[in-house]
């Protein structure tokens, strides 16, 4: 693909935009001193730039793997990050690239999605939303029960398979034997479950 950026030229970049040639960008800020990842993307008939993370944190390739994630709406946490050791895709809702959408005006030099409120340049501490769950509920909730939510209002208010709902959750189903043959992701009923699930957090409530 023809304007491509490589990875030797990223440090030396001036000032401004530079595509690679397709939907993602690198965002030099005027200082030079700031660079970070942007994907162009079109939500709901709408053009958006959603930040990928700063330069040099996110790596050339590893902002390309995003971009094209982010292109599919979809996030992908790598097996090392995941406790069944393998990769587990995530499809984004329209709700979910919104909210995305919306963090980005958080403003962080480094390009995190979500960066502390205190200092923009640093990630949020993974201890952060906990906090706020045990602080507005009093310590009746946790972080954990919106995923048992979600599992709850599945099983109740829709009729997905059974490995539908747990697929969505990264939970392994059946035997060793049964998973051999089962290899599905299930990724594109998985879809269509969130954006359901979407629409069910984002209704107002009656």
């Amino acid at each position: 693909m023809a304007g491509r950026l490589r990875a030797k030229q990223i440090p030396t970049l001036r000032p401004g935009r530079h595509g690679d040639g397709g939907t993602l960008f690198l965002v030099v800020e005027p200082s030079a001193r700031s660079r970070h990842w942007v994907q162009r993307l079109t939500v709901n008939g709408k053009r958006r730039d959603l930040g990928l993370g700063g330069y040099p944190y996110v790596g050339l390739a590893e902002a390309r793997a995003a971009a094209f994630a982010l292109q599919a709406a979809e996030w992908r946490i790598p097996e090392e990050r995941m406790k069944g050791g393998c990769e587990h895709r995530v499809p984004l809702s329209a709700a979910a690239m919104d909210t995305l959408e919306r963090a980005r005006k958080l403003h962080s030099p480094a390009g995190w999605c979500f960066p502390t409120p205190t200092r923009a340049s640093k990630q949020m501490h993974a201890t952060s939303l906990a906090h706020v769950v045990r602080t507005i509920y009093e310590g009746r909730c946790t972080v954990h029960g919106f995923r048992s939510s979600f599992r709850d209002w599945a099983s109740e208010q829709t009729s997905v398979p059974h490995a539908v709902a747990e697929a969505a959750l990264a939970h392994q189903v059946g035997s060793d034997v049964e998973r051999s043959y089962a290899r599905s992701d299930l990724f594109d009923k998985r879809r269509g479950l969130m954006d359901r699930w979407a629409e069910f957090v984002t209704s107002p409530m009656s």
